[in-house]
């Protein structure tokens, strides 16, 4: 594919150059035409104890920073983590949202039965799996018909060792799952978590908020930017402040139909009719500033 993309590169039959990653192969043969480049997260330069001092992405990703002709980040977070560890200008820099998932309609009858939380995703390192788990422990000794269920990869030895010591065995669930049934769960869950320290944008909490779900989310990193009032925030590295928010959802009705009207209203701020328009946008920016 790469030596594809340079042959279609060479041709110069374009406006702009849009790569999708921070492989640099494409400088070299790119001649006078201005690219774009997008930065999704600043993940391995804020958690650099989870990378390698010369991991490739942090190094391309400072060079082809710093000569693209112009940058999308995915959230205003995003950008400003760049604008403070790489020193980028902030004209240089346009931040366009992700549009919302498709509504793929109601799903029944649910593939869990009873109140459970969602947790979907990875579960290493800045996730915040440990913390979360411990949590749900805690909180699981005071309403003992609550379940979590887990999405993504099969949970680790280490992970299961921990899962039985905590005693909860029995209320943690794993499913492998197509997308229906990833609507199913979340449509039919009490809450759907996001414990993670850090995400660049958070496409789970708009895949929440088209399947009508209750979202509890970390307080810090984009979160806050993304969900507005449509979620409950917790402290992610208080085991006591995320079972209080747990706590705060999972008997209260009342509160989980008001996060849900919210974030269905939440959901107008994020079209992919609107991230083309403002791609586009970008791109006459990174065209008309290419010679200054």
């Amino acid at each position: 594919n790469r030596n594809y993309a340079i042959e279609l590169i060479k041709q110069t039959d374009y406006d702009v150059f849009h790569p999708t990653f921070f492989d640099p192969y494409f400088l070299n043969v790119l001649g006078n035409k201005p690219f774009v480049l997008t930065v999704h997260d600043m993940m391995p330069e804020l958690f650099p104890q989870y990378y390698s001092t010369n991991d490739g992405q942090i190094i391309n990703k400072r060079l082809l920073s710093q000569k693209a002709s112009h940058i999308i980040t995915v959230s205003e977070q995003t950008k400003k983590d760049l604008i403070r560890i790489l020193h980028i200008p902030d004209d240089k820099i346009s931040v366009v949202y992700h549009g919302s998932p498709i509504n793929r309609g109601k799903f029944f009858p649910a593939i869990i039965s009873g109140k459970y939380l969602l947790y979907v995703g990875g579960r290493f390192t800045y996730k915040n799996f440990l913390l979360f788990i411990k949590s749900f422990a805690e909180i699981s000794q005071y309403y003992l018909d609550l379940k979590v269920v887990f999405t993504g990869e099969p949970f680790t030895k280490k992970e299961m060792k921990l899962i039985k010591s905590l005693n909860i065995y029995d209320r943690v669930i794993h499913l492998f799952v197509n997308d229906s049934q990833m609507c199913n769960l979340y449509q039919h869950a009490t809450a759907f978590i996001y414990p993670s320290l850090y995400e660049g944008f958070g496409l789970p909490i708009l895949e929440a908020f088209t399947n009508e779900c209750p979202v509890l989310l970390n307080k810090k990193s984009c979160f806050p930017e993304i969900a507005g009032d449509a979620a409950i925030y917790f402290d992610p590295y208080s085991v006591k402040d995320i079972a209080n928010t747990i706590e705060a959802i999972i008997y209260n009705p009342q509160k989980a139909n008001e996060l849900i009207q919210k974030g269905i209203k939440r959901l107008e701020l994020y079209s992919w009719e609107k991230t083309v328009v403002e791609t586009e946008e970008t791109y006459k920016k990174a065209i008309q500033g290419y010679n200054f």
